[in-house]
């Protein structure tokens, strides 16, 4: 039985020359680059095996931002804080008078911020609440401290109007002044009128009657020239036909003193 012997498979991109008898006796190793040709995985080689193509290049699974439950934006707390500063500083100055015009304007804006971020769920709900809170209470003490403080006000400026009504109703009025003395024996009598202090020698009853404008004040006293036990003097002050002091004295040297005012 005879083998015919297999002819070599032209090597790639050789082609075959006529009149040339292949080399049955050097055959062609596969894989083994002819002199000119690339073979795989050389360098310069067009398209081979192992080269980066298709997946993986580009936008490939498992790329940064292309991946399945990232965490979103996280919601905001600033409304909640700005609520709990406004409210924690009007609820501050709300006890000053007046200063807490102010703490009135914060706690309104405070209680709108609270209340938007309420309303829209956002983060910081406990500090939206306690600012709300602080912002509504700061507002009602700021508006009963004003209230207190203007009727104070108010009732101090009528009770200096009518004093100073008063007062000048006083200073302009004519009053009528009587002084009365009554003695056993001889007497000083001393007081005091428009024409400022006197004295007067009396041995009997004694009256002095004068006209005062304004305010007056009335002063007068009587003293025994007696050393008998049985002296007896009094004195009275009578103003706008009221008696307004009246006093008595017995005795040796016995002495009485009046004062009074036409208030």
């Amino acid at each position: 039985m005879s083998t015919t012997p297999q002819q070599p498979a032209q090597p790639q991109g050789q082609p075959p020359v006529q009149g040339q008898q292949p080399d049955y006796a050097k055959p062609q190793t596969y894989g083994q680059p002819q002199h000119g040709a690339p073979g795989y995985g050389q360098p310069g080689q067009a398209q081979g095996y192992g080269q980066p193509q298709g997946y993986g290049q580009g936008q490939g699974y498992g790329q940064p931002g292309a991946a399945y439950g990232a965490p979103g934006p996280q919601p905001s707390k600033a409304l909640a804080i700005v609520a709990l500063v406004l409210g924690g500083v009007a609820f501050l100055t709300c006890w000053i008078p007046f200063v807490n015009g102010l703490a009135i304007a914060l706690g309104i804006a405070g209680a709108v911020c609270g209340l938007i971020a309420l309303i829209r769920k956002q983060a910081g709900k406990p500090l939206a609440i306690t600012g709300l809170a602080l912002s509504v209470v700061a507002v009602i003490i700021s508006v009963v401290v004003n209230m207190i403080v203007i009727a104070a006000a108010t009732s101090a400026s009528d009770e200096l109007r009518k004093f100073s009504e008063t007062y000048s109703a006083q200073a302009s009025a004519q009053h009528s002044v009587q002084y009365k003395v009554t003695t056993t024996g001889k007497a000083t009598v001393t007081y005091i009128d428009s024409n400022g202090s006197s004295n007067e020698e009396v041995t009997a009853n004694w009256n002095k009657d004068f006209a005062e404008t304004g305010y007056v004040i009335g002063s007068l006293s009587v003293m025994s020239d007696a050393g008998d036990a049985s002296t007896h003097v009094s004195c009275e002050i009578i103003i706008d036909g009221k008696s307004v002091s009246k006093k008595t004295g017995t005795g040796a040297y016995a002495n009485a003193s009046c004062s009074g005012s036409s208030n």
